[in-house]
């Protein structure tokens, strides 16, 4: 208690010294020693600079959650080198580690600039899709869900991505827990002009095709609609392999 009380004190001196020793505090054995700092270093305005720098180079998934939500109680005018820097960490961690330490680094990012972290997740996916490395490409556009930018392109790309990060699979089980397929069924049922994009699609392969064919098939509505585009697309194109002639087959089962 005699701690926690001298922890809160040390709020009255706006300098960088008890500001270091506040952060250390952070990651005390103590809740409250933990609780203190952490409202005590909301109020300090010297605690800003410190607290960025701490994040920047943590390491921890949890201490950096903590240290995000003080940050973003300060002045968030922060400048661009600083908005890049947290970029290059959030790209690190989300390629290298395993943990979900990127998510507080794009917690930070949103809160800061939405829409220069759009344009910067964009652009990485589709440099990443250039370079086949699809299951990489889909994970960064997943970050998008659940934010203005989850548009009709950004589902499509993430489709893309995940349909050629695993092996095809035409078993029930396998489809309908399938990412890619559950998306093309939403683009299926809205203007988007799916059939048309993914015939044209390079990066697919006549496979690819008939496996989102054969699944948008099952469903009922304009999502068969596609299904028998893409159908007569690989059995006009492909007729003589074998892939052009499942979907032949599978032609005459579409109503």
């Amino acid at each position: 208690m005699v701690k926690r009380f001298a922890i809160q004190k040390l709020g009255g001196f706006d300098s960088a010294a008890v500001v270091k020793t506040l952060i250390g505090y952070l990651t005390d054995d103590s809740y409250a020693r933990r609780d203190q700092a952490t409202a005590t270093l909301k109020s300090l305005p010297a605690a800003r600079l410190p607290l960025m720098k701490e994040l920047l180079a943590c390491e921890d998934e949890r201490e950096a959650w903590t240290i995000a939500d003080i940050v973003l109680l300060h002045d968030r005018s922060w400048k661009r080198d600083t908005l890049t820097a947290l970029w290059d960490k959030l790209q690190d961690a989300l390629e290298q580690r395993e943990d979900r330490l990127f998510a507080a680094l794009q917690h930070v990012l949103h809160a800061l600039d939405p829409a220069w972290l759009h344009e910067q997740i964009r652009a990485r996916a589709d440099k990443l899709r250039k370079s086949k490395r699809f299951p990489e490409s889909a994970r960064w556009l997943a970050l998008l869900k659940d934010s203005p930018a989850w548009d009709d392109e950004a589902r499509y790309a993430f489709a893309l991505a995940a349909l050629k990060s695993h092996k095809r699979s035409l078993t029930v089980t396998v489809r309908r827990n399938d990412a890619a397929v559950e998306t093309f069924r939403t683009l299926g049922t809205s203007p988007f002009p799916l059939a048309e994009r993914l015939r044209r699609e390079r990066v697919l392969d006549p496979e690819d095709l008939y496996y989102v064919a054969f699944t948008l098939a099952e469903e009922r509505g304009e999502s068969r609609a596609v299904a028998r585009e893409l159908l007569e697309h690989l059995a006009s194109r492909f007729g003589r392999t074998k892939v052009g002639k499942a979907a032949k087959n599978k032609l005459q089962l579409v109503v």
